[in-house]
């Protein structure tokens, strides 16, 4: 597994991709750490993340920037890009990311892989450089949506168990809700989220809805799920920044060079923690929820569905001037609900894209037997060319080891047929000698 470079594990620094942290080596794991050596799981490599988690159109830092794993040209989105890409690149079975507001779901969206961001508090954030205690959660980055139930079964707090198999046939009796404001675009609307729509994500979510129609879900289209009022609440509920005094709390459990926010170089990234700014998003995300809650239960759905991303992909270089419009920072991490991404296809020029799925807190496994069963009947997931193929480079290896055999063998092989040989034409010839003078014996 891999795990993000915001993620404490003794063994190697966490940077949160700052160069000024390379020194900085944790006293003791991540929580999730312990979870994941303590049910048997190898730590391969930390990955790289953007500088301190808080970009999300793409993974760059200090170490440079995370390529995308379809096109090399495309940025992997952010925070946790490079876990991502690296699940993606078959490099690790899995791996373990942290989400404020799109950190998982979007790269995973972009890489073609399941990336969860579970029920608020569900997963310990201990041991995690931390934006935002009040959003912040730990993200699970997979190839399958069983693989990312194993992992939550593991990493959950409550002791609960997870399905990631569902053993019904078909998804009849269940009810979605289509997010209509995200299906389409409303182009007298000032919210990005609302007036973005690049045609091919429109088409492959239409294929997508298509798909779980024809497993007998009943897809129920709603309107005012979200609104410029609402996006305004979600706005003032944002982390875009550090507190201060969390960062240097964070470092009083690590030995390094850096003691304090004021000794890096770019102190913009932190701000001040106010009392009242923390109520007030508390404030605004209660009044969120219950909005979210009445329209599922007003229209009697089972779970929201929406587009991940709504624009084309970024390239690397238009993600350091562009935004990635994404629903997914708009529902999911204001009201505390758990969201799943699964992919849902490429467009004509390869990039990939992706589904989410959001239900009410704690339903993960309504999640999982919804995603379950989509996957197995679309199976999206594609092997980027940059991964590994180990079969290929096996046989390679093979081939030239006989080859190599066959050039060191040569001569010698050469030098034992020509002796035998020899060994032959002289035993012919006594043999001959032999019988001439037999013969010449018996004609006297």
């Amino acid at each position: 597994m891999v795990i993000n470079d915001n993620i404490d594990f003794v063994s190697m620094p966490t940077t949160a991709g700052l160069s000024e942290l390379k020194d900085s080596y944790p006293l003791k794991n991540a929580k999730v750490v312990d979870k994941i050596l303590g049910a048997g799981g190898i730590i391969l490599a930390k990955t790289n993340i953007s500088s301190l988690a808080l970009e999300e159109n793409n993974a760059s830092s200090s170490y440079g920037d995370v390529h995308n794993a379809y096109n090399l040209d495309y940025t992997s989105y952010g925070s946790s890009g490079g876990s991502a890409v690296a699940v993606a690149a078959s490099l690790a079975a899995a791996g373990i990311g942290t989400d404020t507001n799109v950190g998982t779901r979007v790269p995973a969206s972009a890489n073609g892989i399941v990336g969860l961001r579970p029920t608020f508090n569900l997963i310990s954030t201990s041991g995690i450089l931390h934006i935002s205690k009040e959003k912040d959660t730990v993200g699970i980055l997979s190839k399958s949506v069983e693989d990312s139930c194993i992992l939550l079964e593991i990493l959950n707090n409550k002791a609960r168990k997870y399905t990631g198999k569902t053993e019904n046939v078909d998804l009849q009796g269940v009810r979605i809700g289509i997010v209509k404001e995200f299906l389409g675009k409303n182009v007298d609307s000032d919210v990005a989220a609302l007036n973005t729509m690049y045609i091919e994500i429109e088409s492959l979510m239409k294929e997508s809805i298509a798909t779980l129609k024809n497993l007998g879900a009943k897809c129920v289209y709603i309107d005012g799920v979200y609104t410029k009022e609402l996006d305004t609440l979600v706005n003032l509920s944002a982390s875009k920044l550090i507190y201060t005094e969390d960062f240097n709390e964070y470092l009083k459990g690590t030995k390094g060079a850096v003691r304090n926010a004021k000794e890096l170089k770019k102190t913009d990234m932190f701000v001040e923690d106010i009392k009242e700014n923390t109520e007030k998003i508390n404030e605004n995300t209660e009044k969120f929820k219950k909005h979210i809650e009445k329209i599922m239960e007003d229209n009697k759905v089972d779970v929201l569905v929406y587009p991940t991303t709504k624009n084309k992909q970024l390239s690397i270089e238009e993600s350091k001037k562009l935004s990635v419009i994404a629903p997914s920072y708009c529902i999911a991490p204001t009201a505390g609900f758990p969201s799943i991404n699964v992919p849902i296809g490429l467009d004509a020029d390869g990039a990939m894209y992706g589904m989410e799925i959001l239900a009410k807190e704690n339903e993960e496994n309504k999640l999982y037997e919804i995603a379950s069963m989509y996957e197995k009947n679309t199976n999206n997931y594609a092997l980027p060319e940059i991964a590994p193929n180990i079969e290929e480079e096996e046989k390679e290896e093979t081939v030239a080891a006989a080859a190599k055999t066959y050039t060191k063998e040569q001569p010698k092989k050469h030098k034992m047929k020509v002796y035998i040989w020899l060994v032959v034409c002289i035993n012919l010839l006594i043999v001959t000698y032999i019988i001439y003078i037999n013969r010449i014996k018996f004609k006297k």
